[in-house]
């Protein structure tokens, strides 16, 4: 839990004493989120990481679970050009951060990205792509081609990719 300082649970959500007291030790809130959007129209930027989707794919929520983000810690687009903009907007206002976007267009996304952001932008579409584009580039803009990826992949990507360690 690298860089955690709080975590947001949704209402109903049982913590355990144990639970709660692991966290309170190791300085991290938990707060309940009172006002709960809809998955398809939120936008949450969680630590340094943002993530967008194009459409709701079968493994993405797994993966994105297992990477330690809620599937509604992502912003849903329908519109890649769209959702290449704002993850652009956000990682310019973000420098430290990253952006990783799922798309089934991943080169016109990575495209238009980085033409929008004059920063460098990657389509990937394997864990060993986005080592290679990580290692060489200043922190890509990653858009990553689905569907196809495994839960693991995506793990693994998230892991990468996250400045801050997050998705450990």
């Amino acid at each position: 839990l690298v860089g955690v300082t709080r975590v947001i649970v949704r209402p109903g959500t049982i913590v355990t004493p144990l639970a709660r007291e692991d966290l309170s030790q190791r300085g991290i809130s938990i707060s309940h989120n009172v006002s709960v959007a809809s998955s398809n129209d939120v936008s949450t930027y969680a630590g340094q990481l943002w993530i967008g989707k194009d459409r709701d794919y079968p493994f993405l929520g797994l993966g994105l679970r297992m990477a330690g983000s809620a599937p509604e810690n992502t912003l849903a687009q329908s519109d890649p050009a769209a959702l290449a903009a704002e993850a652009a907007r956000w990682r310019q206002e973000n420098a430290a951060g990253a952006s990783v976007i799922f798309t089934c267009l991943p080169e016109m996304v990575a495209y238009e990205a980085g033409r929008l952001s004059g920063i460098p932008a990657a389509a990937v579409s394997a864990v060993h792509q986005a080592v290679r584009a990580l290692a060489t580039m200043q922190r890509p803009i990653l858009a990553v081609e689905m569907p196809g990826r495994t839960p693991f992949e995506i793990r693994q990507i998230l892991r990468l990719a996250d400045p801050a360690g997050r998705a450990a």
